[in-house]
């Protein structure tokens, strides 16, 4: 199988190499095999991908340099997804558990609160409500 940063590098080269050299080819006088400049609104007196070969070999080892650096990032990028996932699901298990565990436990604090509160008035009643 051929590495994909390989097989991108040959069709860029291919297609950057024919098409400058068959397209840029036009009976004219101007030269079109080099790049130039236009100014806003000239017409191009020629046609097809104007791409010199240097700027080809500079775009090819900018490919090679910057793709592997994308597929990192892109697998650097699956595994804090992934980590971020198992952490989300063990924390929605933990919830899970906490809530199971809690639901017997309701009715006890419910009645120690209300116990609780009921002393509290009685207690409060008999200690005031005597007159001195």
């Amino acid at each position: 199988m051929i590495p994909l940063n390989k097989a991108l590098s040959v069709f860029i080269a291919a297609l950057l190499m024919f098409s400058s050299a068959a397209v840029a080819q036009t009976p004219t006088s101007v030269d079109c095999t080099k790049a130039s400049s236009l100014k806003s609104g000239e017409i191009s007196p020629c046609s097809g991908v104007l791409w010199s070969f240097d700027q080809t070999r500079s775009a090819l080892l900018c490919v090679k340099s910057s793709l592997p650096t994308c597929l990192n990032d892109k697998q650097l990028q699956r595994e804090r997804y992934n980590a971020e996932q198992k952490r989300l699901r063990l924390l929605l298990s933990d919830a899970e558990d906490r809530l199971k565990s809690k639901s017997g436990n309701d009715y006890v604090l419910l009645s120690a609160t209300l116990t609780s509160v009921t002393l509290g008035v009685i207690a409060g009643y008999f200690l005031f409500s005597k007159q001195p």
